[in-house]
């Protein structure tokens, strides 16, 4: 069951709002706004000028500050040492903005450490694969960017590794001894990052920073469920991966740090992270006047960097 949305990532979606933003005369204010997010968030040259002409015909304050958030997107995408020449860089593009497709490459200042991306169902990371790809290469560890575009997000398996989740997760345990890896960090956000917790404690990570997730699957729960989990989805995952994670990372005895950041706008998430607050090796963080988009402002601040850094190093 393949997600499909205007806002997955991919070269075919890329291709497309660049040549939406050459016609912007056939585009209403609603369509202007999503383009100017999507070309904000993978660091676009046809940014600037859509930018500058919105905020020229708007007084409102809401507007304001959606186009001075994406203004700061855009700038710190293009801030990345080497961004410019990575978009211009076409494998490497076709890699990062593949659909379906793991992409691995070695750390250049500290490749003993292994940084594992659970993408989300959109192809992406907020920020595209290709901006969080800029952002590793300068903090200078391994990383291996792990994509599934199916509503199952990664809990029947992921291509390239294996059929379920199980295998998948033990072809990586052999691929980071391979590699020796040394410390092994996962990272998740949104639709990811219940699977980047779970790999937590099947990869006997050193460490996870899962940012705005769903932590409780469970038949029983009572916390709200995504749109994507219809029961439909849920009978075609293997049950006892869907489970209230805390229940789950209670009985790992394990050392791995594990950070949780969520928006403090968005109740959904903000119950799901204090699902596992007060365990043992966990924080959970209040980002404020902030909804589910929580990766944005953690990487214009640089905390995002930040955070990354001191788990991989």
């Amino acid at each position: 069951m393949f997600f499909q949305d205007p806002r997955q990532h991919s070269i075919g979606q890329f291709n497309k709002i660049r040549a939406d933003a050459k016609n912007i005369e056939r585009l209403n204010t609603t369509e202007l706004v999503y383009l100017l997010a999507q070309l904000a968030t993978q660091g676009l040259p046809e940014f600037l000028p859509i930018h500058d002409y919105l905020w020229s015909r708007t007084q409102r304050a809401d507007i304001k500050a959606f186009l001075r958030r994406c203004h700061d997107e855009w700038c710190g995408i293009l801030d990345l040492p080497g961004f410019a020449q990575m978009l211009a860089d076409t494998p490497l593009l076709n890699v990062a903005y593949a659909l379906n497709k793991p992409y691995f490459e070695k750390g250049t200042q500290q490749p003993e450490s292994l940084l594992v991306v659970f993408t989300t169902m959109f192809n992406n990371f907020y920020i595209s694969n290709l901006a969080l790809l800029a952002l590793i290469r300068k903090i200078g560890v391994s990383v291996l960017v792990l994509k599934d575009p199916t509503v199952f997000n990664f809990l029947n398996g992921i291509n390239g590794l294996g059929r379920d989740f199980q295998r998948s997760m033990a072809r990586l345990v052999d691929f980071a001894k391979q590699n020796q890896v040394a410390k092994l960090v996962t990272l998740g956000y949104s639709s990811g990052g219940y699977a980047a917790l779970l790999a937590s404690v099947e990869l006997k990570a050193t460490g996870c920073l899962a940012l705005a997730v769903h932590s409780d699957y469970s038949g029983a729960s009572l916390l709200p469920q995504p749109r994507f989990m219809s029961d439909e989805v849920r009978a075609q995952i293997p049950q006892h991966w869907l489970v209230n994670l805390r229940d789950y990372l209670s009985l790992c005895n394990s050392g791995c740090e594990r950070r949780l950041f969520f928006g403090e706008q968005s109740r959904k998430d903000s119950l799901h992270a204090q699902n596992l607050a007060g365990m043992k090796n966990v924080s959970v963080e209040k980002v404020e006047n902030c909804g589910h988009a929580v990766v944005s402002p953690l990487f214009t601040s640089g905390r995002l960097e930040a955070e990354l850094r001191a788990l991989l190093h």
